[in-house]
């Protein structure tokens, strides 16, 4: 890709081999108003930062922006710029909340019978594994529990690791449930030997007859696909043996998914053929 990032100052001196690094995005991701000044100085004007600032502000949710979708952003057209209004919202772009406004807008806490799991449909439940992802959305539906506490909103702990055990002996002991999707946050942020331990724990589940994996690292941080051979590695060990495992990515715009990472992707699911749809890519899969 071309080297965007050098417009920014902190990382005009960043090679690419070091951008196409997963562990580079992570660590020098956006995570507070001060380091978004520092990118933005000279980029916009004064006004659309401060606009930025206070739109930032109303929302209730965590920064997290990597320099790759920073990058991805036409800051010559920002106020109309589709990836720069799901990130980094305007106050003028806000209407006021309405009255009736809860959090957790989809009642996800209502149809949760046990910390982790959200159990709407008969056959399917929602498995949250971590409150982390690459980047944060800033309408995230479930900003209740993903990310770091804000002003605005104390996040629900319902992610932890320590109640891995009773979700899944709340799946096993319902044989009705067929579909698992498991989110978060976003899978990309889990360590490969977690990808490993839940992954096969549900596929020893019988009665599991579909397991998805959900994440958006295809769209907002390509180069996990292709620097981070472990945790690639630990999806494919569950994908490629099982038929009841695929990978469902969300992604906002398809065109912001660099054909290499979509090529790379491809050829080691074995060839497979992706189906495209303008709101996700969900690679071919067949139920058990």
């Amino acid at each position: 890709m071309d080297a965007q990032w050098t417009r920014f100052k902190q990382w005009e001196g960043v090679s690419s081999s070091e951008f196409m690094d997963s562990g580079w995005q992570d660590r020098n991701a956006i995570t507070k108003l001060p380091q978004i000044r520092a990118a933005l100085d000279g980029a916009v004007s004064a006004h659309m930062l401060e606009e930025i600032e206070a739109g930032l502000s109303k929302t209730g949710m965590s920064i997290r922006l990597n320099p790759y979708v920073m990058s991805l952003i036409d800051w010559s057209r920002a106020e109309t710029d589709p990836i720069r209004r799901q990130f980094l919202p305007m106050r003028c772009e806000q209407e006021d909340d309405h009255p009736c406004l809860e959090v957790d807008s989809l009642a996800e806490r209502q149809h949760s019978p046990v910390a982790s799991i959200v159990h709407r449909y008969p056959d399917k439940v929602l498995f949250l594994v971590t409150s982390v992802c690459p980047v944060y959305c800033q309408y995230c539906t479930r900003s209740y529990a993903v990310g770091q506490d804000t002003q605005l909103i104390v996040k629900d702990h319902v992610t932890s690791a320590q109640n891995w055990l009773p979700a899944l002996d709340y799946i096993r002991s319902h044989p009705e449930i067929e579909d698992v999707v498991v989110s978060g946050g976003d899978v990309a942020r889990l360590k490969p030997a977690h990808v490993r331990s839940l992954g096969n724990a549900l596929l020893d589940i019988e009665h599991v007859r579909r397991i998805r994996l959900a994440t958006k690292v295809l769209s907002v941080q390509p180069m996990k696909l292709l620097s981070d051979q472990d945790w690639l590695n630990a999806v494919l060990e569950l994908v490629m043996p099982a038929v009841r495992c695929s990978r469902m990515f969300a992604c906002t715009r398809i065109s912001i998914i660099p054909t290499r990472s979509l090529r790379s992707w491809r050829r080691r699911c074995g060839g497979c053929t992706s189906t495209v749809y303008s709101c996700a890519i969900r690679p071919c899969c067949c139920a058990g």
